[in-house]
């Protein structure tokens, strides 16, 4: 498990690759992360939920209560948006019914979303993370920590391909 100086820096690193590399798109809007979830919100989450927050995710909501623009269109939900299922994750219920009600990220208009599945838990209580997509399709996380870690690399990759594309684009 990260210290939180160390989930500090993760997420900073995230939104700081995010900005780089939507900057060298028209349509991708910067990342914006949201003010600390409050010990109440994060207890009136897990009461919603029926688990214990992942640790990781509740580090993450305790220093950005959200973040908009998280992954191209999809955010990383608030607690209250989770609570108030305020980007309608019930339309995730019929392809995900195990899997649909703990739903972290997703979007209006997308039909991608991230979520713990409660049925896989580590000996120290880390949940799976889930990519749910309309196709069906699964990635699957070990912990929050890891899916971070691995949305990071990804988006390092794309950020070095972008320069290395505009590169030789100018001819350097």
């Amino acid at each position: 498990m990260l210290r939180l100086d160390e989930m500090r820096s993760l997420l900073d690193q995230i939104v700081d690759t995010l900005t780089r590399r939507n900057a060298f798109y028209e349509n991708l809007p910067r990342p914006i992360p949201g003010p600390p979830a409050s010990a109440h919100e994060l207890r009136a989450l897990e009461k919603h939920w029926g688990f214990k927050l992942p640790s990781g995710y509740e580090q993450a909501l305790s220093l950005h209560d959200g973040i908009r623009n998280f992954y191209f269109d999809v955010p990383l939900l608030s607690a209250r948006e989770v609570l108030k299922d305020a980007m309608n994750m019930g339309t995730f219920k019929e392809p995900f019914p195990e899997l649909w009600r703990s739903i972290f990220a997703c979007g209006t208009d997308s039909y991608d979303a991230f979520a713990f599945d409660p049925r896989h838990a580590s000996a120290e209580g880390e949940l799976e993370v889930v990519r749910l997509a309309d196709t069906g399709e699964e990635e699957r996380w070990p912990d929050f920590e890891s899916f971070l870690k691995g949305y990071l690399a990804k988006l390092q990759q794309q950020l070095e391909k972008e320069q290395k594309d505009r590169a030789l684009l100018a001819g350097d």
